[in-house]
C-alpha cells in the first residue's frame, strides 16, 4: 500500500523485471492403474488382516488431482482490482472468467488465483469468496450475484518473487459439460492487509474476463464489465488455475502414496512368510 492513499484504486501498473509464463490447458490424464496381482492372490498371501489394514490404509491416502484449466500470469502488465473489503464495502469487486468443461464433466478440488506480490503481508491463510455461474452470453447475466459466492478459508501464498497466489482448496464441486465463468475472490480488509491486483494472462480463451463492482464506489457503473473499464481501455483475461479430475471417475494417487502401499504391501508379504 503505497503512502498516503487511503482507499482501493481500481488497476495497478506493475513492473517487474522480464518473466513471463506460459498458457496451457491441460485435460485430466488416466485413472489408477490395477496392481499386477489378483485380489485372491493378496489375500492368501498376507492373511485377512493385513489385507483388511492396507485397504484401509488406501481409504486414507491422499489423491493427487489434475490441471483442468490453466491460464498462467504474464508479468509486467497492468493488474486489476479483485478483493472483498470488509472495511469498504463500497469497492468490493469481483472477477470471473470464461471456462469450458469438457465431455465427461468436472469436479473441481481446488481454485487458484494470480495477484501482486506486497500485499496481505503476513496473512498466511484468509478467507475468499468462490462464484460458478453458467455462462450464457458475453458477459454474466444481471443475475448473477458475485457477493453470493461460497466462501472458504484459502491459502496466502508465494510461488514467486512477482506472484502471490491464493488457493482455495478441499472443494468438491460437480460442473456437467458446458461453459461457465468461474472466480475467486480473497476478502481482506484494506486496513489490515493493503490491496493486491489479480494479474493478467495472454493468450485470450473464449470472451473476456468479467468485473463487477456492485457498491459502484470506482465509478464504472454497478454491472458487469470487462477491464477495459478498469485502466487502460484495453479488455483482457485473468490468470487461474482450477485442479480436480475429469467427472467421477477415479482418482489418482500422489506417488508418495503408491510408495507407501508398495512399502506396506511387501511388510504384509513378509510377515506371512515368516509366519510359515
Amino acid at each position: 500500500m503505497s503512502a498516503g492513499r487511503t482507499r482501493p484504486r481500481r488497476a495497478a501498473d506493475v513492473i517487474f523485471r522480464s518473466r513471463t509464463f506460459p498458457i496451457s490447458l491441460i485435460s485430466a490424464g488416466p485413472g489408477c492403474r490395477v496392481p499386477p496381482f489378483s485380489m485372491k492372490t493378496l489375500i492368501k498371501e498376507a492373511g485377512m488382516r493385513a489385507f483388511v489394514m492396507l485397504l484401509l490404509l488406501c481409504a486414507a491416502v491422499p489423491v493427487q488431482a489434475a490441471v483442468l484449466w490453466e491460464q498462467l500470469p504474464l508479468l509486467g502488465q497492468t493488474a486489476h482490482v479483485d478483493q472483498e473489503f470488509p472495511d469498504f464495502s463500497t469497492y468490493s469487486t469481483y472477477q470471473v472468467h470464461d471456462v469450458s468443461v469438457g465431455a465427461g464433466g468436472w469436479v473441481i478440488t481446488s481454485v487458484t488465483g494470480f495477484f501482486t506480490p506486497n500485499w496481505a503481508n503476513g496473512i498466511e491463510s484468509g478467507q475468499a469468496r468462490l462464484n460458478i455461474f453458467a455462462k450464457t452470453g458475453s458477459m454474466p447475466g444481471a443475475g448473477d450475484n458475485p457477493t453470493l459466492g461460497i466462501v472458504g478459508t484459502a491459502d496466502f501464498g508465494i510461488s514467486d518473487p512477482a506472484v502471490k497466489l491464493v488457493t482455495l482448496g478441499g472443494l468438491d464441486v460437480a460442473l456437467t459439460p458446458g461453459d461457465y465463468w468461474i472466480g475467486l475472490t480473497p476478502i481482506v480488509g484494506f486496513a489490515a492487509g493493503g490491496q493486491g491486483f489479480h494479474q493478467v494472462t495472454a493468450p485470450i480463451i473464449g470472451d473476456y474476463s468479467a468485473v463487477r463492482n456492485p457498491g459502484g464506489a470506482f465509478g464504472f457503473g454497478t454491472g458487469w464489465t470487462t477491464y477495459a473499464s478498469l485502466s487502460n481501455g484495453v479488455a483482457g483475461d485473468g490468470a487461474v488455475r482450477i485442479e480436480g479430475r475429469v467427472g467421477g471417475g477415479p482418482v489418482v494417487p500422489e506417488p508418495s502414496t503408491l510408495a507407501l502401499l508398495s512399502v506396506g504391501l511387501g511388510s504384509a508379504l513378509a510377515f506371512a512368510r515368516r509366519r510359515r
